[in-house]
């Protein structure tokens, strides 16, 4: 993994305009300078879209993540195993399952997260990416690997399961 990651695509703020900026960048920083959202300059073509009508939950998130974050910036297989832990606390193996209500009425569930609340979606899943960032930034500055001491033995604990010690 590489210090400096690649720029995997152009973000920016709707009110000051679009800068280069890496996915890792946007994730660890969170607004704009302005207080704005981040937003890709453009939305990529999600190719082939019609066949992921039966994908799991995990493989879609793969699929749609993908689109935006560069291989070079988190391998696939890092990128899968970010989302498959992210997903494996939910209660339902659907994670947001399609309750059919009647007719053409459905109900997108939203509460199966570990604290039953719609932001476990987005939030168990960025929890995972800062993890990832933070464990490769503290490695790459210390050299000294993923087993040392502090911040990335905790991260690292959390990213495998591991018992480290540090709560």
């Amino acid at each position: 993994m590489s210090a400096s990651p690649a720029v995997t695509c152009v973000l920016g703020s709707r009110l000051t305009g679009f800068s280069q900026f890496s996915f890792e960048q946007v994730v660890l920083k969170g607004l704009a300078n302005d207080g704005g959202l981040y937003l890709p300059e453009e939305i990529p073509a999600a190719a082939g879209w019609e066949s992921w009508k039966d994908l799991t939950f995990p493989e879609l998130a793969f699929k749609v993540m993908s689109l935006y974050i560069s291989p070079a910036e988190i391998p696939p297989e890092d990128l899968r195993g970010i989302i498959n832990r992210s997903y494996s606390t939910f209660d339902s193996p659907e994670v947001t399952p399609l309750v059919h209500l009647k007719d053409n009425l459905y109900l997108l569930e939203l509460f199966h997260g570990p604290t039953k609340s719609f932001k476990d979606v987005a939030l168990q899943n960025l929890g995972n990416l800062f993890e990832y960032f933070l464990v490769r930034k503290n490695q790459s500055k210390t050299g000294r690997g993923e087993h040392q001491t502090g911040l990335s033995a905790y991260f690292y604990g959390r990213l495998t399961g591991l018992q480290t010690g540090i709560t």
